[in-house]
């Protein structure tokens, strides 16, 4: 028992000159049946960049040119405890959690000249973000018998977080020409509890049941302000203020047996039911159900050669910032959130071989085919009196090929040991 630690500095030079500092301290607490470890990490850095960009029209005539230059800096602080207690008949329950507070600034100039060469505007920036939050998860394994084992998990995740853009605008005698400020704050979070029965009999049968539940929301807003010298003016963005919450179920069964020595085949009959709500600037309710089965097939022809067929349906997974519209100052785009839109619903069909020629030398062919329902993509949505914006969307179905190759090569025989050639 007792405790031990670790810790280590570090310092980061950068181009522009700037050192930042970096480090991780670490302590542990061990006893007989139990184990804690405390942890804090520092990361940061001062980086810089500089890039030109050409717009041209399609026949190559130059139309402008710029040249920005950024500053940015970045700290991340997160704070961390995992604890582990073992109980008697192979009982055991671990916490893992950490906090974290992180902040990102940025400057940024711009020169803008036209196709002949003429300066025309200098272009300002600076943009600070700063953010907080925490998770926690928590697991419990209980051994039901000789071959039943139960486990159960829990998960919480909160993070907030705010900006501010401001971006000013000077004409070539340095006269203000013009400013857009924008405010965001954005807060979310993900609960999930989650149940797992499981059965082993012996190597060659399995069998999982599981259950979850899950809970995410984000709540975001978002405004844009003008300014040409005579005072702020509010810009309106449809979908800009607004919060989505999700209800997810998802049930499954899964089974994993070894018919014969050659063979291993694995079933999985799994459902989602889920629920999506949105208020504030858009109003929608919608209600899902999806059924996703899957099923491998292994073949170990030999000691060298494997191969493996998978059939399965995949449920693609929302972003919720697809749901809440966001503007980039910078190329001078906007993309409107989407209160209608949908997962990709995916049926796979997937062969894969694997050859070893060696302990570590390895040759594998995958091929897929995908046919693909609802595919995602950025399509046009037509505002009255706003005009048109691209906004996250559903296409007509599709399907995907592909075709991939891939190989390890030791090194030793040509006189590299333990080098790899992939």
């Amino acid at each position: 028992g007792g405790w031990s630690g670790a810790w280590n500095a570090r310092a980061r030079l950068f181009e522009n000159g700037r050192v930042t500092p970096a480090g991780e301290i670490s302590a542990t607490r061990t006893a007989p049946q139990s184990t804690l470890t405390l942890s804090v990490n520092l990361f940061s850095h001062a980086d810089g960049s500089d890039r030109t960009r050409r717009f041209e029209t399609f026949e190559g005539t130059p139309l402008a040119f710029e040249a920005e230059r950024v500053q940015q800096s970045f700290y991340d602080i997160p704070p961390s405890l995992a604890w582990r207690r073992d109980f008697e008949a192979g009982h055991a329950l671990r916490v893992d959690a950490r906090v974290w507070t992180w902040r990102y600034a940025e400057m940024r100039t711009g020169e803008v000249f036209d196709g002949a060469g003429a300066f025309e505007t200098l272009e300002t920036g600076r943009s600070e973000t700063t953010a907080y939050g925490g998770e926690a998860t928590v697991d419990y394994d209980h051994v039901l018998g000789e071959v039943w084992n139960l486990k159960l998990t829990g998960l919480q995740r909160l993070d907030f977080d705010d900006g501010e853009d401001v971006f000013e605008d000077f004409d070539v005698l340095g006269t203000f020409d013009g400013r857009v400020t924008i405010t965001d704050a954005d807060s979310q979070g993900e609960t999930v509890l989650r149940a797992e029965l499981r059965r082993s009999r012996d190597d060659t049968d399995a069998l999982t049941l599981s259950a979850e539940g899950a809970y995410n929301f984000l709540d975001g807003s978002l405004d844009i302000f003008e300014d040409d010298g005579t005072g702020p003016v509010r810009v309106d963005l449809p979908v800009s203020d607004t919060r989505v919450e999700e209800h997810r179920v998802d049930l499954a069964a899964r089974r994993t047996w070894t018919p014969a020595p050659a063979w291993t085949l694995e079933g999985v009959l799994g459902v989602e039911f889920s629920r999506i709500a949105q208020t504030g600037d858009a109003e929608k309710e919608r209600e899902f159900v999806y059924f996703k089965p899957e099923f491998t097939a292994t073949w170990t022809l030999n000691e060298r050669d494997q191969l493996r067929f998978t059939a399965e349906r995949d449920i693609g997974q929302l972003s919720f910032g697809d749901f809440i519209s966001s503007v980039n100052v910078r190329d001078d785009t906007s993309q409107l959130g989407n209160p209608e839109l949908e997962p990709e619903r995916t049926w796979r069909v997937q062969a894969d071989f694997e050859r070893r020629f060696s302990e570590t030398g390895v040759v594998n062919f995958l091929v897929r085919h995908e046919w693909v329902e609802g595919v995602e993509d950025l399509v046009p949505v037509f505002t009255s009196g706003a005009g048109v914006f691209d906004t996250p969307g559903n296409l007509p179905d599709g399907w995907r090929w592909r075709v991939q190759g891939g190989f390890t090569a030791p090194l030793d025989a040509l006189g590299v040991p333990g080098g790899e050639l992939s």
